[in-house]
Parts: C-alpha cells; sequence; structure tokens
C-alpha cells in the first residue's frame, strides 16, 4: 500500500513542481534544457515527499504529511524529523489486547478507550513462595 501511495504522490508532487520550476526556464524551452527541467521536476518531486515517508515510518498519516510536505517542504521535514514515534513504547506487561476491537490498551483500564466496551479486571496473580 505504500509503495501505491508513494507513486501516487509523487506524481501529485511531480506536477505541482513542475509549476513550481516553470518561471525558471521561461524561454529556454530546447531539448537540452528541457531534460534537465524534467530531471530537475523529478529530483523536486522525491524531495517533497521526504517528510510523509518519515512520518509514515513513525506511525503517522502518509498522505497528511505528502500534503503538508508539498506545501510546506521545510517546515514538514523538520516537523517530520523532531516528532515521536506514534507507536506504543512502553514496556508489554502494562498492557493488555480488548477482547472487543483488539487494539492496545492499559491494563488498569476499565473502559476501552478505542471501542468503549467496559472492560473485565486484571485478576492479579498470587506471589507465594513454596
Amino acid at each position: 500500500m505504500i509503495i501505491v501511495l508513494n507513486i501516487v504522490w509523487l506524481i501529485v508532487a511531480f506536477i505541482i513542481s513542475g509549476f513550481l520550476l516553470d518561471p525558471f526556464y521561461t524561454g529556454l524551452y530546447r531539448v537540452n534544457h528541457f531534460g534537465q527541467y524534467l530531471a530537475e521536476c523529478v529530483v523536486l518531486a522525491m524531495i517533497m515527499l521526504l517528510p510523509a515517508n518519515i512520518a509514515h515510518r513513525k506511525g503517522r498519516s502518509f498522505s497528511l504529511f505528502a500534503i503538508y510536505g508539498i506545501l510546506l517542504w521545510i517546515v514538514a521535514i523538520i516537523h517530520s524529523i523532531m516528532m515521536s514515534s506514534n507507536k506504543v513504547k512502553a514496556e508489554p506487561d502494562k498492557y493488555k489486547v480488548c477482547p472487543y476491537c483488539g487494539e492496545t490498551v492499559l491494563k488498569v483500564a476499565k473502559k476501552c478507550k478505542h471501542c468503549h466496551e467496559m472492560l473485565e479486571p486484571e485478576v492479579q496473580e498470587a506471589n507465594s513462595k513454596g
């Protein structure tokens, strides 16, 4: 799925970069300059998608950061590098899986924050030494 998103947004970024670079090539549409123009459009389109790929690795929306990267590249690249991962990083002994929706919730939770179902309390094991 991420490959398809990369291809679709690369095409969008390529078209937008063509419009961005067009004023710099006015009157230079000869064969030699047109190849350089296309190469720069491709490179600019790939650079525009860097924040989206970084954000996707951190568990964020690829499409949202693709739009963000195309419109405000400098801000988006800094934001995607500085933001923390959206994935659960804590110890697995503090979390359990909701039996209704399958999402990860805290063991002490009484109600699932995703599906809002009531959860049964975690049974504490007695630590008895033989």
